[in-house]
């Protein structure tokens, strides 16, 4: 599948009310959207996506506009606190137990020719015995200091949980792993698929097993997962 020529035949669909309510009012980034109808809208942008719903709104200093996922094709933004550039698009996903597919807003991690590597990131309250005050939480890594083992109180948090996905231009978006905590540096995630990987991958398997095992890559973590899907695109690319 491909990404953004395949967006840009989407269908305009009108926003509902509830989206300012959901929409996580402290993230607030500057960016950019880009409409399916052909218009491009700077400003700060804030979102939010679930397996259900893709909502976003952006001030543009005059007003607030508020869009959800059928109306956008793609957004990008430079996180300051993660310090790198960041694109999400507006992807059709198989809604479960139902036979039709809804639009919702998936990270780009990694994009090939062949095989690509998405994301989405939900937020959950967490229970913390540490004070509270020490650092404010933004939905990104939780340094270990965070956690005060001597100080007896407790408070919620909102930890981002996140999921990958693998998308090729035959496929829909495929679930890679479970829902995992991004509370360290070094992230294993929660049972990645290492069997879909490879299906993914039918054509070209064995080269690909020879340099993951050469390289000592895991299929868990996202840098070498990356990797993986790189040499594969090379491999594809080299054919033609």
């Amino acid at each position: 599948m491909k990404l953004l020529p395949y967006m840009l035949i989407l269908v305009l669909v009108g926003f509902f009310a509830p989206a300012k309510a959901q929409i996580q009012d402290d993230l607030w980034f500057d960016g950019q959207v880009i409409l399916t109808d052909g218009q491009v809208v700077d400003g700060k942008l804030s979102y939010y996506s679930d397996r259900k719903t893709g909502l976003l709104q952006i001030n543009t200093g005059n007003k607030i506009l508020s869009f959800d996922a059928n109306q956008i094709v793609s957004f990008r933004f430079y996180d300051h606190e993660l310090q790198r550039h960041r694109r999400f698009y507006s992807l059709p996903y198989p809604l479960a137990g139902q036979n039709y597919d809804i639009m919702l807003f998936f990270e780009a991690n990694y994009e090939g020719p062949h095989i690509s590597l998405l994301s989405k990131t939900e937020f959950k309250t967490e229970i913390r015995n540490a004070n509270p005050h020490s650092y404010r939480y933004r939905g990104y890594y939780i340094p270990r200091w965070y956690n005060d083992p001597y100080s007896p109180r407790t408070y919620n948090i909102m930890v981002p949980y996140e999921t990958l996905y693998l998308v090729t231009p035959e496929s829909s978006i495929e679930d890679y792993s479970d829902a995992t905590p991004v509370v360290e540096q070094r992230i294993r995630y929660r049972k990645a698929d290492y069997d879909l990987l490879l299906e993914m991958m039918k054509d070209k398997r064995k080269a690909v097993e020879k340099f993951i095992e050469t390289n000592k890559l895991n299929h868990r973590e996202k840098t070498d997962l990356i990797k993986i899907m790189h040499y594969y695109n090379q491999l594809k690319s080299d054919e033609s």
